[in-house]
């Protein structure tokens, strides 16, 4: 895609983005804090009724932190939108970008990191809020360095969700609704990529196996930046392992798409 094509659609979708400014912040801050409210009131029970100051390394504070950057890091990597390849489809508006001379992956892609950039805006100063009341958790090294390498991360997440995402909704070129698996899609990803529970809390067995996954690497890689104590081959195997499945999704969703768009009709529905 040229460089000023793509320029003009960052700037579009910030447009877009903070066209209704209310209802940005209303709806992003009503589902930050709802669901850090209801995981710091069930993890507050249960260090209470433990008698523990502690859980696997995690305090307190160190829960509260992880679960409000939970929801951020998760809107910043998958977006708020679904459906946004399927609606083409069934829409009948995708005809539009077999005929236009760019890439309609590429335009979608820069379309969806745009809004990533916005919500990570968001996060930045959702965190920055909370750090300057509360100061930071025990367990988190926050660091210039650390910080970097989780923007990386969570930059390269986008791109692995992207793909992975395609995978799924081209499916509705042979299917007639996809929302409820796009549902399914991220429930899966919310668990076994450490939204639900950190991962730390899995059996052993299960987080050696979760580390070939895509999964993690979503959600729990970019915070592990900001708490520090990852060793190098450990950040060299996770990024390995998200370069290995962009580049498997990547291929399987070339596929699909080539498959997908000869019996594409472009009528919509």
């Amino acid at each position: 895609m040229p460089l000023n094509l793509a320029l003009r659609l960052f700037a579009l979708e910030f447009k877009r983005a903070f066209a209704y400014r209310a209802e940005f912040w209303i709806g992003f801050l009503g589902n930050a804090l709802s669901q850090f409210g209801v995981a710091y009131c069930l993890w507050a029970a249960m260090f209470a009724g433990l008698g523990k100051t502690i859980l696997q390394g995690f305090t307190l504070p160190d829960m509260a932190l992880y679960y409000l950057l939970i929801p951020l890091v998760e809107r910043v990597v998958m977006g708020p939108e679904m459906n946004h390849i399927s609606s083409e489809i069934y829409e009948g508006t995708l005809t539009r970008y077999l005929v236009y001379p760019v890439a309609f992956f590429r335009f979608k892609y820069v379309s969806a990191l745009a809004q990533s950039l916005v919500f990570a805006g968001q996060m930045a100063a959702v965190v920055g809020v909370f750090l300057l009341i509360f100061g930071v958790p025990p367990a988190y090294h926050i660091t210039g360095s650390g910080i970097a390498l989780a923007l990386l991360a969570s930059a390269i997440g986008t791109l692995l969700y992207f793909v992975l995402a395609a995978c799924l909704e081209m499916v509705a070129f042979w299917a007639d609704n996809v929302w409820s698996l796009m549902v399914l899609n991220k429930l899966v990803l919310h668990f076994l990529g450490g939204g639900l529970l950190p991962l730390v809390f899995f059996p052993q067995a299960m987080q050696t196996i979760l580390k070939l996954t895509p999964f993690p690497y979503l959600v729990s890689f970019p915070l592990r930046f900001l708490m520090g104590g990852m060793s190098m081959a450990e950040m060299e195997t996770g990024f390995g392992v998200m370069a290995f499945w962009i580049v498997v999704l990547s291929l399987l969703a070339s596929g699909i798409w080539r498959r997908g768009v000869k019996q594409y009709a472009g009528v919509g529905i």
